[in-house]
């Protein structure tokens, strides 16, 4: 028994490869890495962030368990209007997010899983920058 727990590797139990995304005619990586996609009073749900020159993409790399399905999704640059790291508000929901202002005046929140939040800002405000709006 022993042998078995020790060959385990917790990091293959507790988490999936995240999917990698299919990518259109013409769209290109700009930058990838982990992130949060939802945090609750007990748990966090992580997973990985793709931004390409058309699309942010995302999906969960936590294992989940019957009746809970992964989270996916993405967002066509078009339908980002801005970039930023939050309010005070949304930092007492969870730490400091990545919100994206949407052009349905809703936000959508992601929490950097690596430290790099400043540089998410900066690279999604660049994609939209350059984007054909």
């Amino acid at each position: 028994m022993r042998r078995l727990i020790g060959k385990l590797n917790p990091s293959k139990i507790l988490l999936v490869e995240p999917k990698r995304p299919i990518l259109r005619t013409g769209e290109d990586v700009l930058r990838e890495g982990g992130i949060v996609i939802e945090k609750a009073f007990a748990s966090v749900r992580t997973g990985h962030l793709v931004l390409t020159n058309q699309r942010l993409i995302w999906n969960e790399t936590t294992r989940t368990m019957w009746p809970a399905k992964p989270i996916a999704g993405e967002l066509e640059l078009h339908e980002v209007v801005s970039v930023d790291k939050g309010n005070l508000l949304n930092f007492i929901g969870g730490g400091v997010p990545l919100r994206l202002r949407l052009k349905n005046g809703h936000d959508k929140l992601l929490w950097d899983d690596e430290g790099r939040l400043n540089e998410w800002v900066e690279s999604i405000t660049k994609a939209l920058a350059s984007h054909d709006r």
